[in-house]
């Protein structure tokens, strides 16, 4: 049983994990996990799929549905989930120009102010819970990280895919009440 998340959101996120035939995930304890059963009891919107074709026109959509989400419950705790440091500079910095402050870090009693989006990492938001979610970038040439695979045998380039679907799998399920999905260009090929 989910209580953190909607059932749309949960059922989006563990598609990111069911594209992967054959494998068995291994949850913190080393014991085999199993998606089996999985449901939340809470509903919500189904999540938002954006597509851009630059970065800039990406911030804006971001920008835009910020400012919708902040419309309809101003004290929504809002995380801007990326993939890398230098893309956590560069979206902060394209968000203050439409106006909406933003914060790498969470304050010291481990939530969001309300009157600014935080903006992380994906690898920062394990274990944190936003009411929304926008899952930033998810393109191809960024998620996963293409580079780290080289000079990797198969078996570990198989390995490496297996962390970043994991890992986009986790930043997804940080979202509570709604989550959105933007990429510039090709979609990831982890997406559902």
């Amino acid at each position: 049983m989910n209580y953190r998340t909607t059932k749309e959101n949960l059922n989006y996120a563990v598609q990111i994990l069911e594209g992967v035939a054959n494998t068995e995930w291994i949850d913190s304890s080393g014991e085999v996990d199993t998606l089996t059963g999985y449901h939340s009891l809470r509903s919500g919107p189904k999540p938002l799929i954006r597509p851009a074709a630059t970065l800039s026109q990406e911030i804006d959509i971001v920008a835009a549905q910020i400012k919708q989400w902040w419309q309809e419950k101003p004290h929504a705790y809002i995380g801007v989930l990326v993939r890398s440091n230098s893309r956590v500079s560069q979206v902060s910095t394209g968000l203050e120009g439409h106006g909406i402050a933003s914060q790498n870090h969470l304050s010291s009693n481990n939530s969001a102010d309300s009157d600014r989006v935080t903006v992380i990492t994906m690898h920062q938001a394990k274990g944190l819970e936003f009411t929304h979610v926008i899952l930033m970038g998810v393109s191809h040439d960024l998620v996963p990280q293409w580079y780290r695979f080289d000079g990797l045998s198969e078996a570990d380039k198989k390995e490496r895919l297996l962390q970043e679907r994991a890992l986009l799998y986790v930043a997804a399920s940080r979202a509570r009440d709604a989550m959105m999905i933007t990429m510039s260009g090709e979609p990831s090929t982890l997406l559902p």
